[in-house]
């Protein structure tokens, strides 16, 4: 089951019973809290309420779990430190890649970038040729973004899925994990 990416996507099978259960639980509540009500003031009420408050709740939560919202297409990006060539104008200008992904890759030279860079990366000493274009020069580093064949992504993905290429979380900052968790509730 393809789920779309680029819109808010409702899990409606999911969500329907947990809906109801909320909305018949409010419908309960809403009705014994009448003064006219037979089980209105009789021992444990109160506890009921909470209860039923509380329960609503947690189901108004897990109905809302099952609307999924739009995502970005974020590739990954892996750190490294490979030896790359830019190819420009004819002359291939050695490099570094700082960091990589499908989408493109941070390239790093110590002596800084001639004005406008790059229309072909070269990578594993010219085994793998990636069309690109420079997106931003920022003081020695280039970022690139690749223009590459279907052929060229698939090779570039095996590559980087099953290479030497990893992702290693070395540090959970908890007070960027907590303010990020409440940005993404408040939407």
């Amino acid at each position: 089951l393809a789920v779309a990416k680029d819109r808010i996507t409702v899990q409606w099978h999911y969500l329907i019973p947990f809906a109801g259960m909320a909305i018949a639980t409010l419908a309960g509540v809403i009705i014994n809290t009448s003064p006219y009500s037979h089980v209105n003031g009789t021992p444990g009420y109160a506890v009921n309420v909470f209860w039923s408050i509380f329960n609503i709740a947690v189901l108004s939560l897990t109905a809302a779990v099952c609307v999924e919202l739009p995502k970005k297409r974020k590739d990954d990006r892996f750190q490294c430190s490979e030896p790359m060539e830019l190819a420009h104008g004819g002359e291939r200008i050695p490099c570094t890649a700082l960091d990589i992904s499908v989408g493109g890759a941070r390239l790093y030279r110590e002596d800084g970038w001639p004005g406008t860079m790059g229309n072909m990366l070269s990578m594993d000493g010219g085994t793998l040729e990636i069309p690109c274009e420079a997106v931003r020069i920022d003081k020695g580093d280039l970022t690139v973004r690749f223009n590459a064949s279907p052929e060229t992504r698939r090779r570039l993905i095996l590559k980087l899925y099953t290479g030497a290429y990893a992702n290693e979380v070395t540090r959970i900052r908890m007070g960027r994990v907590l303010l990020r968790l409440i940005a993404v509730l408040a939407k």
